[in-house]
């Protein structure tokens, strides 16, 4: 009893953690479409941990028409995870009615539960809620379809996050340490929750402790919507510009693109790189570069892509790797601090470098000089 006291306080404060984040996430300027999914996800969320509170202090014998009136929140929270990712991937301007389409469920189950609090005595749910009757079929079913349709979002969602990556990768030389924590938080947040899901019905399977398996989930939720939003109204995303190039291969198959016209642009591109060492510049884009060569980005990635069989990303990086092995070379006395060269190479991160330098020689960069001195 104790223990669900302290619960109790807790799920108010996470509740008023919400509000406080949505008001906060509506006054911020930058990627609007996207965070009203995250607001409305936390509007509903609150709601769902006071409907949980409710239920704690028993609030059901006194206001029956209240019990499952929460009963498809949990429909509201993988597409919102999603559409918010989608609006991110897309640059959205607009909420468009495909997207509001994905929270029908939600609506659905609304409307079915309403009616059915309306036209069944409230003594049939008090029963069903203090356990003295069986849960209809209908709502058993849709209690085990959650976790299924959760699972389904977080794959669409990783879906969205690839594409996230794969244009960021296409079309900029720099991918900052914000946005790799912030598809990190979505990915292992979202396969936390649900994973806290499956865990929690199976243990209400095999002890039927619903209480508990629902602290299981709200408090993981509890953590990754504080997490997802905070980080969102903190930190600045970098919008999708809606001119970097998709991930189309089929379109490549048919370029009209001749291996004339594809090696001299491979000349000037090199060209650029190696004499004017424009990769020394942290900040490039695919749109820099197409600018100075006078061609399309979707062109310049095309080039990119199938003829040097790489990503803009890992062009404009294995030059600057290379850049910093000169100049670790020829700093022979090791004046200077490493992480001072690679910034002179272009990289804006020391965590970034220090990555790509283990991926592209197998040695940290300390190493490399250290081998370098034994020679």
């Amino acid at each position: 009893m104790f223990m669900k006291e302290i619960l109790k306080y807790i799920f108010v404060l996470a509740a008023g953690q919400s509000v406080i984040i949505a008001y906060l996430l509506s006054s911020k300027k930058e990627s609007p479409v996207a965070n009203k999914f995250l607001i409305f996800g936390n509007i509903i969320f609150a709601c769902d941990l006071l409907m949980l509170v409710l239920y704690i202090e028993k609030f059901y014998l006194s206001f029956p028409f209240l019990i499952g009136i929460n009963l498809a929140f949990p429909f509201v929270y993988g597409p919102e995870v999603y559409l918010y990712t989608k609006a991110i991937r897309n640059n959205s301007k607009k909420v468009v009615l495909t997207d509001l389409l994905h929270f029908l469920p939600f609506v659905f189950l609304t409307i079915i539960h309403t009616v059915n609090l309306i036209t069944t005595p409230s003594e049939f749910f008090l029963g069903v809620i203090e356990g003295t009757l069986d849960h209809p079929f209908f709502y058993t079913i849709v209690g085990y379809t959650i976790p299924f349709h959760g699972v389904f979002y977080m794959f669409l969602t990783f879906k969205n996050l690839n594409h996230i990556n794969y244009k960021l990768k296409t079309s900029y030389s720099i991918i900052d340490d914000f946005e790799k924590k912030w598809m990190h938080i979505i990915v292992y947040g979202s396969a936390a929750v649900w994973v806290s899901v499956i865990i929690a019905y199976s243990l209400n399977m095999m002890v039927v402790q619903d209480f508990w398996g629902d602290v299981i989930i709200y408090s993981s939720l509890s953590v990754f919507v504080f997490i997802l939003s905070y980080n969102s109204y903190k930190q600045t995303q970098r919008q999708i510009q809606g001119d970097e190039p998709e991930k189309t291969d089929e379109s490549y198959k048919k370029s009209t693109l001749s291996e004339e016209s594809a090696q001299q642009y491979i000349s000037q591109l090199l060209e650029l790189l190696e004499n004017e060492k424009l990769y020394t510049t942290n900040n490039l884009s695919l749109r820099n570069l197409s600018d100075k060569l006078g061609i399309s980005t979707h062109l310049l990635s095309e080039i990119i892509n199938t003829k040097l069989n790489k990503n803009f990303y890992d062009l404009i990086n294995g030059y600057r790797i290379e850049e910093v092995k000169r100049l670790i070379e020829e700093d022979k006395d090791a004046k200077f601090n490493i992480i001072a060269l690679a910034y002179d190479a272009g990289f804006s991160s020391k965590t970034t470098f220090n990555n790509l330098f283990k991926k592209y020689t197998n040695l940290t960069p300390s190493e490399y000089r250290a081998v370098l001195k034994a020679k």
